[in-house]
């Protein structure tokens, strides 16, 4: 058997069972870990090339196959291993170990007394939305009354939380119906938003709610995230992808700053203009008090600044 062959045939088996385990099996495993595997790939590479028996070589094939497979994988599901952890006073990251889920469904009534409120949403493959709804604090909305999120909700005083995680296996992915799980938030109160998600197709209009700072770390994802107007302060967003198509869509007349870190991506920065350095900024940034400060770090992607 060719070398050739050895390798892309562990490199495909060693990719698709780590996706069917991550999928269906839900292992209590880091993905990001598997990313730093990848100097493995270049010392079975570099091994195959220089041995001379037929076995020796298909060997050191396999190991860079089955490392580069790994490394890949971990960078699709878990990005901001190979670009650095956010942290938790950055990010935000919540141990789903500390988190009891209290119910399948929940609707929370507006009553006033949130002006502050976190959303954490964690999982694997999804697909939903958000919108806005003026009928409750939040409301989630799930396909045939399946329990596709498990939530849980906190309030202290002002300030509240609320965890999301989307359970497996309760949509076809080809559905179109699927689109109805969604979580309708109330335009009230001020929202930071932190996501962490892996194979997704999620939509975020944000247009009517007030968000100070949103945080998305994707792995393979489609993506389109709207924001309304910023608030007084400036609205700060960072998003972290790998083989992901992101569109960011904006008010034309607010002031953007666009800070990009990353590989092989496709970028359209609209009419943003080119400051060098991974810098790009509006015309009239310096001119307006309602700005947005975005920051991406993306690898073998696509990423889109919109107007509307």
């Amino acid at each position: 058997m060719k070398t050739g062959q050895v390798f892309w045939g562990v490199f495909l088996v060693a990719l698709g069972a780590l996706y069917f385990i991550e999928n269906a099996i839900e292992p209590s495993w880091n993905a990001g870990q598997f990313v730093h595997i990848w100097p493995a790939a270049l010392v079975g590479l570099g091994g195959a090339m220089i041995a001379s028996a037929d076995l020796v070589k298909a060997i050191f094939a396999g190991v860079a196959g089955l490392a580069l497979g790994a490394a890949l994988f971990g960078f699709t599901v878990k990005p901001s291993a190979a670009f650095g952890e956010w942290g938790d006073e950055d990010c935000g990251d919540w141990d789903e170990a500390d988190i009891e889920f209290v119910a399948d469904h929940l609707v929370e009534p507006y009553e006033g007394d949130v002006e502050e409120m976190t959303v954490r949403v964690s999982g694997g493959a999804m697909q939903f939305s958000v919108d806005a709804d003026t009928s409750a604090l939040f409301r989630i909305s799930s396909v045939d009354d399946a329990p596709f999120f498990k939530t849980k909700f906190e309030k202290d005083d002002d300030e509240a939380e609320l965890y999301l995680q989307p359970q497996r296996g309760v949509f076809d992915w080809d559905d179109e119906s699927a689109r109805k799980n969604r979580l309708s938030l109330h335009p009230a109160p001020l929202y930071d938003f932190v996501v962490e998600v892996g194979a997704s197709e999620v939509n975020y209009n944000l247009a009517e709610l007030r968000v100070r700072d949103f945080r998305m770390e994707t792995g393979a994802a489609s993506a389109t995230i709207t924001f309304g107007e910023p608030i007084e302060k400036g609205t700060t967003a960072k998003i972290a992808c790998g083989a992901a198509e992101i569109v960011v869509r904006v008010p034309v007349e607010a002031g953007v700053e666009l800070s990009f870190d990353g590989a092989l991506v496709d970028m359209d920065y609209g009419d943003l203009e080119e400051k060098g350095d991974g810098e790009y900024r509006s015309a009239n940034f310096y001119e307006t008090d309602r700005r947005f400060e975005i920051e991406f770090d993306g690898g073998a992607a696509s990423f889109k600044i919109e107007r509307y």
